[in-house]
């Protein structure tokens, strides 16, 4: 996936799970939109400014730092709750 996509959307719709859709990981998506569901959008409200935060980080890699990453080290920076 293109980087500033990836970045883009990690910025915008990291609340409801998108970046572990995007990395197939569709468990942790689900948990994430059901535990944002379950505490009344706290969860969903955290993981959004987390989603700012790693989207700026990404947004500044450059490409080759970005294909060389681990895209699963990105989504367990952003997911609050659910760990493997």
């Amino acid at each position: 996936m293109n980087k500033t996509v990836y970045g883009v959307l990690t910025l915008l719709l990291n609340g409801y799970g998108l970046p572990s859709f995007i990395n197939g990981n569709t468990q942790k998506g689900i948990l994430t939109i059901v535990s944002g569901i379950i505490t009344c959008g706290i969860v969903s409200l955290i993981n959004a400014i987390k989603g700012i935060i790693m989207g700026i980080k990404i947004l500044q890699m450059t490409d080759e730092a970005f294909e060389a990453a681990d895209k699963k080290s990105f989504e367990d920076a952003i997911v609050f709750f659910y760990k493997d």
